[in-house]
């Protein structure tokens, strides 16, 4: 697996290693480009999916190269407050059909890639999206708080995790 562009180093090996801890308890033996950096750059290789790379990779022993970018995120921490009248009347909206528009939530979006090295060339491809809405706290005199305390990084951790499951149990 190649580090994860737009992300932090440290960012970038925490999803690593959940992805390397649902491939082991798959099975897979995965490698992180980043721990071989020394080995990859004596054999000229470059943490892309061309296909001199692929080929480069075969020699050294790897079947397959997994690619993950991180194509979107957005959070907001955000906090509502309505009444109890304004809670009633948007209960009675929805009653009628009316939907409201919830507060923007946490957003992650993830592609994952994978090339195998003996073809060189794309084999698989996804993208996982993640979405962490606020929760609604009622209040005793009928009033009610909404709360997305959700940071982008959990949205991608979510999302990095659904996606390995996804990933792993498409190819089989």
């Amino acid at each position: 697996m190649a580090e994860i562009p737009g992300l932090s180093t440290f960012e970038s090996a925490e999803l690593y290693q959940t992805f390397e801890k649902q491939a082991r308890e798959a099975g897979v033996q995965p490698a992180y480009a980043v721990e071989q950096e020394m080995d990859m750059r004596l054999h000229q290789i470059k943490p892309t999916a061309d296909t001199a790379s692929l080929a480069a990779l075969q020699k050294l022993g790897y079947a397959y190269y997994v690619k993950i970018e991180v194509e979107g995120k957005e959070a907001e921490e955000t906090y509502s407050h309505a009444t109890a009248e304004e809670v009633a009347e948007a209960r009675q909206k929805m009653a009628q059909g009316v939907v409201q528009r919830a507060p923007d939530p946490t957003k992650a979006r993830l592609t994952f890639s994978l090339y195998t090295t003996d073809e060189r060339r794309l084999i698989y491809s996804q993208v996982t999206t993640t979405e962490m809405s606020s929760l609604p706290l009622p209040e005793n005199d009928g009033d009610q708080s909404s709360v997305n305390l959700s940071s982008a990084a959990m949205a991608i951790q979510k999302a990095m995790t659904k996606g390995t499951k996804k990933l792993l149990a498409n190819c089989k």
